[in-house]
């Protein structure tokens, strides 16, 4: 716990450092408020989160960015953030059920066709023949293949869908935004997300078999675009539409 709200304390002085040092068209952004306050206030949210099983997500990240907006400014225009839980949870609610339905599809079926006070108790006891009875059972097996297959359906969907998750969760803060009287919207389309991540991967990938190729390494985009903020040897088609993707 301790580390969690040391982390939560050491984002927003993070936050805090580089808005401080970020000038845009002339005009620096600031940022206030307690540090230790906001770790209180993550690490309750999070702890809800988990025990929600993910649900209240929404509803944790619109009221982190409040309070992060809340003091924030842009120049002398105050910060706010207008984005909704509910708006977030009615987007994301689909890719959480294709992440977390076969996990509790598996839940159930652990829980149904396995007698777990009856292994709970032959374990106990050292029962080394209720144990074999039990896991030589049809029941038994059904239900660890189901959970297996269930798990690996979660992870292959989890990886799959997690650049959606950040195009929704990027247009949503993004849209969110208000500096005074400013709005920001966003154009970001999920296919240009998927299509970046593969030319990062891609380039990645290619660069680790270089290292390790007789043949002169290839120039390639780099990974790090995104991060930095340029997008270098890329189209001139991808380089415009990545350009136009925010207006404010």
């Amino acid at each position: 716990m301790l580390l969690a709200l040391g982390a939560e304390f050491a984002l927003y002085r993070a936050r805090r450092y580089r808005l401080t040092r970020t000038v845009f068209r002339g005009v620096r952004f600031d940022q206030h408020g307690s540090a230790w306050r906001y770790a209180f206030y993550a690490l309750l949210w999070w702890a809800l989160v988990v025990a929600t099983l993910g649900l209240a997500y929404p509803w944790a990240q619109a009221r982190l960015q409040r309070f992060k907006l809340r003091h924030t400014s842009y120049g002398d225009l105050p910060g706010s953030f207008a984005g909704s839980g509910l708006e977030l949870f009615l987007r994301g609610v689909p890719l959480w059920l294709l992440v977390a339905g076969p996990l509790l599809v598996a839940l159930v079926t652990l829980g149904t066709l396995i007698d777990w006070d009856a292994l709970n108790t032959a374990m106990t006891a050292g029962d080394r023949v209720t144990l074999s009875r039990i896991e030589s059972g049809a029941d038994f097996h059904r239900a660890i293949g189901v959970a297996a297959v269930a798990c690996g359906a979660a992870a292959f969907a989890a990886v799959l869908l997690y650049p959606l998750f950040q195009a929704v969760m990027l247009r949503w803060w993004i849209s969110g935004l208000r500096f005074g009287e400013l709005k920001v919207t966003s154009r970001l389309r999920t296919g240009l997300v998927y299509r970046s991540i593969c030319v990062s991967s891609s380039t990645l990938f290619c660069c680790c078999c270089s290292r390790f190729s007789p043949a002169p390494p290839v120039c390639l985009p780099s990974p790090l675009w995104w991060a930095r903020g340029t997008i270098p040897n890329l189209p001139n088609c991808w380089r415009a539409r990545l350009r136009s993707a925010f207006t404010s």
